[in-house]
């Protein structure tokens, strides 16, 4: 992040005023983009200072903005706050959206009062969340009375100029030779200065109509669309029309029916129907007459849900209405690494290769099975270079990888698919293969590695369901048998995972977990013959023990090494000539390491080993020259976010543009951006003993009141902080204690109204509890719904439909949705109950209800999917649609909210 005084934030002024004899006004476009040294996603606000000269009466008495952004289409942003501070500045603060400070942004002012003559400046500073100074800018002393030729903060008097008339003609000159004069002249208007007109018409106005709106521009939300166009030169305000249509659906003619009109470029439509595509024009008009139409602008309006996937690691926004439709974003995890399996290095094109081997608990998806590919120099939560994945691919818990820099191949270990699929080295997207090794004939089981030979022109592949060694010719495809074949009690071959090819000396070697040892054998060797020798690890790493469960293994030729990764998460090297019960040249070892459960290994260069670690999604580099517990060379890792790979359930705070998510294991609350995307850093962090966290399952946002509730899962508490608590704090309120009736709480609501009532499903007792908002300690529940006629069972989410007066909740292994009225209690029924094989209901842990479209949504983990059914349905149902694909990003969907 920029210091203060950072030359990162650059801040551009232009003034022009005319002098009036009642008031005086001044046009100020004030421009900043921030630099390649300031942290982009760390900016929270930016504030203009306008510097007067101290002891004089105020610069300013009345203020009115109107930024604009060309990359956002020109949204309007409002000040909120207008203030003059004890050293004499007016302060205006923005709120605005972080990713509008990844461009240049212009802000334009219309202000009227009594401007100084003196010279004075103006200062721009951006700010983080907490209020540091991240970067600022200034203008440099401008004396009020300069003139600066800039057409879009030129304004003129309407009467009565004082000296001013020269002033006033040049800026109405000037406005009209820009296209954006318009839009200063609306925020003149709107600041009711009463002396600022139509500084766009210029000389123009008296020729006839202006001409149409150009770079119409749509922008589609939740049953609203937001339209933007560039304005017209002489125009005084805009006609939006919609196209009509048939009841059949089919153009009735073109037709529009007109919404109304606006000063400003600007047209907020809504109470659009969601899915529904709407078609838009815009006509500019004056005095003169109307112009001809815009070109049509067509947009879909929808709702987006966020969707934590806890084992992918990250957040997705998806498109509600569609079933199968693309991430819109995908933050906290930006790698597109997921439970990694098998990784290679291409040292001749700089890249490393992942196999990502997730896979449906349900086993009927495909499932985030995919290839990625990474910068050999990549660290930190990046993206990749490119990504294979997808039904094309026909990936299915890919495992072992080989590339092959000579013929530009990557080969590819199909562990559930017992097959080796070949891609071209280049290749991305879902894409089908160019050769496939399958078959009964081929001897493949369950294929756990892959190494290709160049030099003999050979693929051998490590068979885990046949404990057995497999090669095949290179180019071969199809359902072919292999060449040769070592497998038998002989070998020594058990639970076989990893496989590498000593070349020059001709030998393979095989880890075996079973055993805890590495065999190795001639490179030709075939049938149900010994190893060569044997490097024994034992069954302990205790004095100097070997390999201990021994995953991946690779081979350095440089140093003469096998260095092989282990199930107590280490990496061992052993001479390639060691045998018996040898002792590593080598270990890395230790919580430093960041390795856990590392599985694939490749060599990088002859000192380093590029790692796959499964359980914290991340790749590391680790050098042999600094063994022991030290931190990676590197690390492409989704860390920055925040996130574990524990998070639980999420909700979303629209109004302050936040997303809440709990990390159950890391016990913290992480807050992140509403509008982030691709690696992101946390807004602010809840954790540490004082805050009492431990293991957080849920949490829910109180906008009126200004809290945010945490469930703490099994210590079996319920508790209460500022909404914008952060760091190691003490919560407002604890309810806990044996007469809450907690019992394991999984998740919770909260109705901030006149109610004031906290809801709470109690997974291991099938409860939901409810209590008074403001309670504390060991107090009794208000309510308890509780009894086998409830139909509970395990029951997980909650949502709070205060529309219909009822509380949803879900059924982690009921499989199960079931509504109550939001006043029951005891052992009573559910009002509606959906349940059965036709729902496809697996596993469900979070809901929502839109009670306006009148659906839920339920998030089914062992599926990947997104159930959405009527609010009213009940019995066993099919869902309405399903969200589910490889394009949608889904693994292991935990929690779920509206985003917008």
């Amino acid at each position: 992040m920029a210091p203060m005084g950072s030359r990162g934030f650059l801040l551009l002024v232009a003034i022009s005023a005319a002098t009036c004899s009642e008031q005086r006004q001044v046009g100020l476009e004030m421009e900043f983009s921030v630099g390649a040294d300031v942290d982009r996603k760390a900016i929270a606000a930016v504030e203009f200072y306008l510097d007067e000269i101290l002891g004089n009466p105020p610069l300013f008495t009345t203020a009115n903005a109107t930024p604009t952004n060309g990359a956002y289409n020109n949204i309007l942003y409002s000040i909120t706050t207008v203030d003059v501070d004890s050293d004499g500045y007016l302060e205006q603060l923005f709120q605005i959206p972080q990713n509008v400070f990844q461009y240049a942004t212009t802000f334009l002012f219309a202000i009227s009062g009594k401007p100084l003559a003196q010279a004075f400046q103006v200062v721009g500073r951006a700010k983080s969340q907490t209020g540091v100074i991240l970067a600022q800018g200034a203008s440099g002393p401008v004396n009020f009375s300069d003139r600066v030729e800039r057409a879009t903060v030129s304004l003129g008097c309407v009467s009565s100029c004082d000296g001013g008339t020269d002033a006033g003609v040049d800026a109405g000159a000037d406005a009209g030779a820009g296209t954006d004069a318009g839009v200063m002249a609306d925020a003149g208007a709107d600041a009711d200065a009463g002396v600022v007109t139509d500084a766009g018409a210029g000389a123009d106005a008296s020729v006839g109509p202006p001409d149409p709106p150009s770079d119409l521009s749509a922008r589609p939300g939740n049953r609203r669309t937001t339209l933007t166009w560039d304005a017209s030169i002489g125009a005084t305000s805009y006609v939006v029309s919609q196209k009509i249509e048939s009841d059949g659906g089919v153009d009735a003619g073109s037709l529009y029916a007109a919404l109304g009109s606006t000063s400003n470029p600007i047209w907020i439509q809504s109470g659009l129907s969601n899915g529904a595509t709407a078609t838009f024009i815009v006509r500019a008009q004056n005095d003169a007459g109307q112009s001809d139409a815009s070109a049509e602008i067509a947009a879909r309006p929808y709702a987006e849900i966020c969707v934590l996937n806890n084992i992918a690691n990250h957040i997705v926004a998806l498109d509600a209405t569609r079933d199968a439709g693309p991430a819109l974003r995908l933050f906290g995890n930006a790698t597109g690494i997921v439970q990694p399996y098998g990784v290679a290095v291409d040292l001749v094109n700089n890249e490393i290769i992942v196999a990502n081997s997730y896979m449906d608990v349900a086993s009927e998806g495909p499932g985030l099975h995919s290839i990625v590919v990474h910068s050999l120099a990549a660290s930190g939560n990046v993206a990749p270079v490119r990504t294979i994945a997808g039904p094309t691919t026909t990936l299915s818990r890919p495992f072992g990888l080989a590339v092959d820099v000579i013929n530009n191949e990557i080969f590819v270990a199909n562990y559930s698919g017992s097959s080796i699929l070949v891609f071209p080295r280049d290749a991305g997207g879902d894409i089908a293969p160019t050769r496939v090794i399958s078959g009964a004939a081929t001897g493949l089981s369950a294929p756990h590695a892959v190494v290709v030979d160049t030099t003999g022109n050979e693929i051998f592949v490590l068979n885990w369901g046949l404990n057995s060694v497999t090669s095949y010719a290179r180019t071969a495809n199809g359902n072919v048998a292999p060449t040769r074949t070592i497998v038998g009690p002989d070998s020594g071959i058990s639970l076989a995972r990893g496989l590498a090819l000593d070349v020059t000396a001709n030998e393979l070697f095989v880890t075996n977990k079973t055993t805890s040892d590495i065999t190795v054998y001639n490179r030709t060797a075939n049938g149900d013959v010994a190893p060569k020798r044997v490097i024994d690890g034992g069954t302990s790493v205790v004095d100097g023990g070997g390999a201990f469960q021994p995953f991946g293994i690779a081979f350095s030729s440089t140093y003469g090494e096998i260095v092989t990764t282990n199930a107590d998460s280490s990496i061992r090297a052993f001479l390639k000539s060691a045998s018996g019960k040898a002792a590593p040249t080598w270990t890395i070892s230790g919580g430093a390491t960041l390795l856990d459960f590392p599985t694939g290994i490749a060599v990088s260069d002859g000192g380093e080993f590029v790692v796959a670690s499964l359980n914290n999604n991340t790749v590391l580099t680790h050098s042999r020259s600094a063994p022991g517990a030290v931190a990676p060379v590197r690390s492409i890792s989704p860390v920055s976010s925040g996130l574990a790979i524990s998070g639980r359930l999420i909700a979303v705070d629209t109004v302050n543009d936040e997303i809440f998510v709990s990390s159950l294991f890391a016990g913290t609350i992480v807050v992140l951006s509403r509008s982030a995307d691709g690696g992101v850093v946390p807004l602010r962090t809840l954790g540490g003993a004082t805050t009492q966290i431990t293991q957080p399952n849920a949490v829910a946002v109180d906008n009126v009141n200004n809290e945010i509730i945490v469930t703490d899962e099994y210590d079996d508490q319920l508790h209460v902080f500022a909404r914008t608590a952060a760091g190691n704090v003490a919560p407002q309120r604890t309810i806990s204690g044996a007469s809450t009736g907690l019992a394991n709480p999984s998740g919770v609501a909260v109705d901030p109204g006149d109610a004031g009532e906290i809801y709470v499903t109690n997974s291991q007792d099938n409860s939901v509890t409810v209590y008074d908002r403001l309670g504390s300690g060991n107090l009794v529940y208000k309510r308890r719904i509780q009894g086998a006629a409830t139909l509970l069972s395990s029951p997980y989410g909650i949502a709070l439909d205060g529309v219909n007066n009822e509380l949803v909740v879900v059924n982690y292994l009921g499989n199960s949705i079931t509504a109550f009225g939001r006043n029951a209690n005891g052992n009573v029924a559910p009002t509606r109950a959906i349940s059965g094989t036709s729902t496809r209901l697996y596993n469900p842990t979070a809901v929502i209800v839109d009670s306006v479209d009148n659906e839920i949504f339920v998030t089914s983990i062992a599926r990947d999917e997104i159930q959405v059914f009527s609010r009213t349905a009940t019995g066993d149902v099919a869902p309405r649609r399903t969200i589910r694909g490889p394009s949608t990003q889904l693994a292991y969907p935990y929690g779920m909210a509206f985003c917008n």
